[in-house]
């Protein structure tokens, strides 16, 4: 069993073990630098060796899998 961090702890500087909701509205750093918006539209699961979610993408509209780790500048609430 995997123990995640509450959404709501103060402090964290990203998304990787935070147990985020669906309908959660973070910010996302692609691997190439893009910063966009994600709406979260899954529970926390695991795709090629990363944990992280399904959302949905501010800059497509298109739903794809999201590494937790590029979830950022999350201060422990509710964006």
């Amino acid at each position: 069993m995997i123990i995640q961090k509450s959404r709501f702890t103060p402090g964290l500087k990203n998304g990787e073990g935070v147990a985020f909701q669906i309908g959660d509205i973070v910010d996302y750093r692609m691997r190439d630098g893009t910063e966009l918006k994600i709406t979260i539209d899954s529970e926390l699961m695991t795709h090629s060796g990363y944990r992280g979610y399904e959302a949905i993408f501010s800059d497509n509209g298109e739903r794809a899998f999201a590494p937790a780790i590029g979830i950022y500048n999350w201060d422990g609430k509710v964006a």
